[in-house]
């Protein structure tokens, strides 16, 4: 009986796992920025229920969503500009630019950009959700 309370999906444990894990989802996808909306829409949940812990994840297996949350240029980990790999310029299309009647918009040539800042809305999301503490690491598997 104390394996099931404390292992199983059923027991006290991993339904309290289970429902902050669906409230982190939930807070997340409407604290997520939108563009067009993959990102919101890439959300997930994922459990496990195993002999020595019961886990549960919230996850976009989107390859940008690492760099919306943990910021990219000076405001990432790295802390350093973004600067072109290979010729002199960055070439991008500038945001929020009309389109030109070839389909275009305008082009932007950059030498470096500082980046995006991070937004960490998973973090903000399970601080909210979680009734224990949650402090600012983020850990990734």
């Amino acid at each position: 009986e104390v394996d099931r309370l404390l292992r199983s999906p059923e027991g006290d444990v991993g339904q309290a796992v289970r429902r902050v894990v669906l409230a982190t989802r939930n807070l997340a996808v409407s604290m997520a920025p939108v563009d067009d909306g993959p990102l919101r829409a890439s959300l997930r949940t994922k459990f496990e229920y195993g002999s020595r812990a019961v886990k549960g994840w919230v996850y976009s297996d989107l390859e940008y969503s690492i760099y919306v949350h943990e910021g990219t240029g000076i405001y990432g980990p790295k802390g350093q500009p973004i600067r072109p790999k290979r010729g002199q310029y960055l070439v991008f299309e500038a945001r929020n630019a009309r389109t030109t009647p070839r389909g275009r918009g305008n082009l932007v040539f950059a030498r470096e950009v500082r980046g995006q800042r991070p937004n960490r809305f998973l973090l903000r999301a399970l601080q909210a959700a979680s009734p224990w503490p949650v402090d600012d690491t983020v850990i990734y598997t």
